[in-house]
Order: structure tokens, then sequence, then C-alpha cells
């Protein structure tokens, strides 16, 4: 079945209209950017879900997974709670209304067991770098294929600490 972006940007569109909202104030209370919510009512199709509309759908105060369902021509699910919350302040405005991790990293960490974590700063930036590092457990896993899988592990810690940002990019 394909998925009809128009109808969930006239779906948005509507809703937000609806809250009396501009997209400059949507943007500010689902903490994305301005052009991502003119791109989102634009109604041109996108290649893969942006993890944007999970911020959106609580923005508007639609159930998650809301998006998906107008998309596959459904209608969004109210929670029947609106985030009417005044727009963030400058300093928060990446804040996600909520702390819940997209739903495409619920389902990776769900399926497996984590290994380890690691949390780099990327150069003198405030952005960091979370990396969860999950494996698939195996009948019959022995003490040998656990340690080839943590230095494995060890090997991808230590490029990735080793790593510095290329000239021209941060």
């Amino acid at each position: 079945m394909s998925e009809d972006w128009t109808r969930l940007s006239a779906a948005i569109r509507t809703a937000r209209k609806a809250r009396g909202w501009t997209q400059h104030q949507l943007a500010e209370k689902a903490g994305i950017g301005f052009s991502t919510v003119q791109r989102l009512e634009g109604g041109a199709p996108f290649t893969r879900r942006p993890p944007s509309l999970d911020r959106i759908e609580r923005a508007l105060g639609w159930q998650l997974g809301s998006a998906d369902a107008v998309l596959a021509g459904g209608d969004p699910e109210p929670t029947g709670s609106v985030d009417a919350a005044a727009p963030r302040e400058a300093g928060d405005i990446g804040a996600p209304p909520a702390k819940r991790l997209p739903r495409r990293i619920e389902h990776e960490l769900a399926s497996g067991e984590v290994l380890d974590t690691e949390v780099l700063q990327l150069g003198n930036s405030r952005v960091r770098m979370i990396i969860v590092a999950t494996f698939e457990p195996g009948d019959g896993d022995d003490q040998e294929a656990v340690a080839e899988d943590l230095e494995a592990w060890t090997r991808v810690q230590h490029q990735l600490r080793n790593m510095t940002p290329s000239e021209g990019n941060p």
C-alpha cells in the first residue's frame, strides 16, 4: 500500500490551524525546525518516515503512530491532551516535548540485549552522539563467541573515540 503524504500534510495543516498556530509556532511546540514543518505540510513524499513526525504527533495531541495511520488512509487518534503550552524559550527549542526514544530505536532495543554504550562529544559543540551496542543472543552461545563479539565492539569503540571531524565538516 502506498503512503498518502498529501493526506498527511492536510491533516497536519488542519490540526495546526484548528489550534490557531502558525507553522513557526508548531515548529517551536514540536521542538523541530520551521523548514521541517513546511516540508511536511507541503505534501511531497518522503522516502522514509521523518523522525520529526513523533514530535509533530505529540505537539498536536495525537497518539504516537497517528501519522502512520493517516499515511495509510486512516485518521489521527487524539491523546486527549494537546501541547498548547506557550512557545519554548530559545534555549529549549530543540528539546523534545517528552523524553521518549523514536520507535525505531525502541524496537531495536527491545529485540536484543544491550552489550554496552558509548557517549561521544562531537568536537567542541554541545552535541553528543549516543551509541548503544546490542546483540542477539544465540542458542548455545559459548564464551568464545561472546568474547569475539566483545572484542569486535572494543575495536569499534576505539575507532569511534579516535574519529576527528574532517576539515570543513564540524
